[in-house]
């Protein structure tokens, strides 16, 4: 995939699409893609790569987070009178699961968001496992 040698620019764009995702998700990825993807190869396919990266962890990330918090009320919900006053087991698990995933899912996202734009500073044309295959084939030449 290799073309053509990448400008420090270019370097430097692709670099931003992957820093500045942990701050403000995937816009800056989707903004960079838009605007660069015609000057130059090697930054519509990182920002497209970022781009797939944070659409594919809110897709991993919203429904797990919804149906753990949903379980957790519902069982504040399922308690009767004679349970009122203990402490509702099911919602602090529901709160104990959302907050390791949040962690979890969060420490990798910024592990792969480092690593990447170290790698897209360096100029290398990484491709992640999946979303970097999508990115490259959306970007091959028609």
């Amino acid at each position: 995939m290799n073309e053509t040698p990448v400008s420090s620019d270019d370097k430097t764009w692709a670099l931003m699409a992957w820093l500045l995702g942990f701050f403000f998700g995937f816009i800056p990825a989707l903004i960079i893609f838009i605007v660069m993807r015609e000057k130059s190869r090697f930054v519509g396919f990182h920002a497209l790569q970022a781009l797939f990266w944070h659409l594919a962890y809110l897709v991993i990330t919203i429904p797990v987070i919804f149906i753990a918090v949903a379980a957790g009320f519902s069982s504040v919900i399922g308690m009767s009178h004679s349970q009122a006053n203990e402490p509702p087991v099911g919602l602090i698990i529901g709160i104990g699961v959302v907050f390791l995933f949040i962690l979890v899912t969060g420490l990798v996202n910024l592990i792969v968001q480092i690593v990447m734009a170290v790698k897209a500073g360096g100029g290398a044309w990484t491709e992640l496992p999946l979303v970097g295959g999508w990115a490259r084939r959306a970007q091959a030449p028609s």
